[in-house]
């Protein structure tokens, strides 16, 4: 019981000190407006996988947007689908669309596509986008354990909802260590992730919009860029 009330206590602790930093750091937080935030649900798929560890501006976004000009017509995870399964193993779409010969990437590219349109058909919408849209806020972050994609964990999986509208953050390497310097100890991405979930909404800042920003000043150093945020 004792032992209880001290976790509470210390997590309030961290909650205001947490708190204070956002309200110094963030008086005002946008909406993020980078291109990737609207490009269609293919290139948001290729942005959230090739984005894993990888330097987004040098390798991610320039990829990304080279796939949308050879393939402008193609906007949907199904026609991604179907672009994939047309080559005979994921590295070799991975060679000839994106410029990767990471076959483990494009093997998760692949589970993350064969999940989505897996789950989709459970929930409402008119489209895909809808449908993707339902999925994201009905998300919760611990269902990538169940969703058992090779390589996609915690911090892919949050962002992946991100892109398709969900009001949450991923607790990425630089989200971890601004909490951590908030609160002056360590603490693992699960607790960044709902600590930050919940200094945000205690303040009515946009979540997406939040993770962004903390982003940008760690992998930018504060600067915008052309692209999005991995």
């Amino acid at each position: 019981m004792a032992r209880a009330r001290e976790g509470e206590m210390s997590r309030a602790r961290d909650l205001e000190l947490l708190e204070a930093r956002l309200r110094a750091d963030f008086p005002e937080v946008e909406e993020p407006a980078d291109p990737i935030w609207t490009a269609p649900p293919a290139w948001k798929v290729i942005d959230c996988v090739l984005s894993l560890n990888r330097n987004y501006d040098r390798f991610v976004w320039p990829r990304v947007a080279a796939f949308g000009e050879s393939h402008p017509e193609l906007r949907s995870v199904a026609g991604l689908a179907r672009l994939l399964e047309s080559y005979p193993t994921p590295r070799a779409f991975g060679e000839a669309e994106l410029g990767t010969r990471d076959g483990r990437r494009m093997e998760t590219l692949r589970g993350v596509v064969l999940h989505l349109l897996g789950v989709l058909p459970q929930f409402p919408g008119a489209t895909e986008e809808e449908r993707l849209e339902a999925w994201a806020r009905d998300a919760r972050p611990g269902d990538f354990l169940g969703a058992g994609i090779r390589g996609f964990a915690l911090a892919g999986w949050q962002y992946l909802r991100m892109l398709f509208g969900a009001q949450t953050l991923k607790p990425d390497v630089h989200l971890q260590r601004y909490v951590e310097e908030a609160v002056g100890h360590p603490v693992t991405p699960v607790q960044a992730l709902y600590l930050l979930e919940d200094a945000g909404r205690r303040l009515g800042l946009p979540l997406r919009s939040l993770d962004v920003r903390i982003w940008e000043r760690g992998a930018r150093g504060g600067h915008r860029e052309p692209g999005g945020s991995a």
